[in-house]
């Protein structure tokens, strides 16, 4: 069935190709204007305030000129033109991301590329697209010189930087400021939960990793939140609605914000998890609310070390893995301290490999 757009019983209709009928404000309709004079085609930008037009405004008529235009009249004296194609995808509420696909041990797909296959737009939006959906990626062939990992977030987008640097070593020191300096295993967490804004997306780059054990750890806290929802929705609430004092204090930094460990937007979505236990502080409340959120926070954690949620993997010299860091929890196994394990992070920010993503899937159409 083809798109339409017309006007019926004095409203303006959009009929789209699987038949659903949608009714629109003319307003809504007026401000999406595309004429060379009311829009930049360039920076692709209004040229004008949409809240100057007449609030009242009216359609006058719809005029079809073929299956793939339409020309509005509307009550300001203006002509317009619309893509119907185009107007289709703007009555789209999703962001032309792919969803979010949860994943546990069993189900989980690798998405896996050398780092030359990132050259091409195709390759590159082939890549984010399991980025987007699973939270994790393995890029190959990345080189193991110092700074490796700066050059592979840099394709992404810009560099975070933090207290600890645009970079951040991972090895073992003589006097270590946070137990990732250590040989010791570190249970599934949430990166920097005290920060404001929150870190979105770590590299982690392999320069060195012939020591025994040392096995990367990955789990994707939205399916672990997402199951602890379906089997105990007490547990669930109590964890999206008890308040966190999440605080770094080291190093010369004192670094405080408040908030979830488990936060969903106004819908109920999850949106992040926070989970992070030696820099969390909850709030004082009723001891009533405080038991419900002790248990819960119980289970929660208990279901982040479980095998059947947890991926494990051997950095090889040379790769560097990608992951959500407001979704996926990662860690690692204890390794021997007598091997060398050198790793090397930086931070980015979500919007950086979003973009790619639109970019390329509109390059590669």
């Amino acid at each position: 069935m083809a798109r339409t757009l017309a006007v019926e019983d004095g409203t303006v209709v959009f009929r789209r190709s699987d038949g659903t009928v949608l009714p629109l404000h003319p307003l809504w309709l007026r401000e999406r204007s595309r004429e060379s004079d009311e829009f930049d085609s360039g920076c692709r930008q209004r040229l004008y305030d949409p809240w100057r037009i007449e609030t009242a405004i009216r359609i006058d008529g719809v005029d079809t000129l073929d299956d793939t235009v339409a020309e509005v009249r509307f009550s300001d004296g203006r002509a317009v033109r619309f893509l119907l194609d185009w107007l289709d995808g703007e009555l789209d509420p999703a962001d032309a991301l792919p969803a979010k696909t949860p994943w546990t041990a069993a189900t989980h797909a690798p998405n896996v590329a050398v780092l030359q296959a990132l050259d091409t737009p195709a390759g590159m939006t082939m890549f984010l697209d399991g980025f987007l959906r699973t939270g994790l990626g393995l890029i190959r062939e990345c080189g193991t010189e110092s700074g490796s990992v700066l050059r592979v977030a840099e394709r992404f987008g810009p560099v975070r930087v933090t207290n600890f640097g645009a970079l951040f070593e991972v090895r073992t020191t003589e006097a270590p400021t946070d137990l990732a300096y250590t040989s010791l295993a570190l249970y599934a967490h949430t990166d920097n939960p005290y920060r404001r804004p929150i870190p979105g997306i770590q590299f982690l780059s392999c320069l060195i990793n012939d020591a025994e054990g040392g096995e990367s750890t990955l789990v994707d806290g939205l399916a672990v939140a997402q199951s602890l929802r379906s089997d105990d929705p007490d547990a669930f609430a109590a964890l999206t609605t008890t308040g966190i004092r999440y605080r770094y204090d080291g190093d010369g930094s004192v670094l405080e914000d408040i908030g979830r460990m488990i936060e969903v937007d106004e819908a109920g979505e999850i949106q992040r998890i926070r989970f992070n236990p030696r820099v969390e502080y909850v709030l004082p409340a009723p001891p009533s609310a405080l038991a419900a959120f002790y248990r819960a926070r119980a289970l929660f954690g208990a279901r982040l070390g479980d095998p059947s949620f947890e991926i494990r993997l051997k950095l090889e010299p040379g790769d560097t893995i990608m992951f959500d860091n407001h979704r996926l929890a990662h860690g690692r196994t204890s390794f021997s301290a007598t091997g060398r394990r050198h790793l090397q992070g930086c931070y980015i920010e979500h919007d950086g490999p979003q973009s790619l993503y639109r970019a390329g899937r509109s390059a590669v159409r």
